[in-house]
Parts: C-alpha cells; structure tokens; sequence
C-alpha cells in the first residue's frame, strides 16, 4: 500500500529531522536526474505530494471499553496485518483483561 505524504516548510532544521532532510534532498535529485524537467513547472508547496510505501509517521493504538473500564491501550505494528491481529488478541488480551470484572 502507498502513502501520502505533503512537504512541510520549517523554521529551522533541528538534529532529529536530519535523516527526513536527507531523505528528501535525495528524493529530489533522484527524480531531478531521472527527468530533467521536475523541478520546471510552477511549484506549489500545497499541492507537493509523493507516494511511499512505508508512513513513517504511522502509529496503530488498540483500545477496548467494557462498562465504565477501559481495556489498553495497546501498541500495534504500524503495517498491521490479519496474524498480526490475531496474535494481538490470542497472546495480548488476557492480560489486558485482568483488571476489568467480567461478571
């Protein structure tokens, strides 16, 4: 699956946006080398989009309520899968439950 992601503009460049800063210097001239005529239009920061495979902002939370308790949260991969799910509730959920009455 394919991810959307937008362009930022920022003040100042910070030592944790590093590697993103590199990454899309990189983007940039890949695509810049590849067709020479990328960078010749009108340039809208709005409308700069590009897909990926991976989201690096992804985040995947499992809750549950029963009654007035809360279940969780749980940390789920970002890339859940079917058996990922499904070993979510067979492994994870028995202890998620161990505080809530279920009678």
């Amino acid at each position: 699956m394919l991810h959307l992601n937008h362009y930022t503009p920022v003040q100042q460049l910070l030592p944790q946006n590093l590697l993103a800063h590199l990454q899309s210097t990189q983007f940039l001239q890949n695509n810049q080398t590849k067709n020479p005529d990328f960078r010749n239009k009108i340039f809208n920061w709005r409308n700069n989009h590009w897909w990926d495979f991976e989201n690096p902002h992804a985040v995947n939370i499992w809750c549950g309520a029963i009654s007035n308790f809360a279940i969780g949260p749980f940390d789920l991969r970002p890339n859940l899968t079917g058996p990922q799910y499904l070993n979510c509730l067979q492994y994870h959920l028995n202890e998620l439950l161990e505080d809530v009455p279920l009678h």
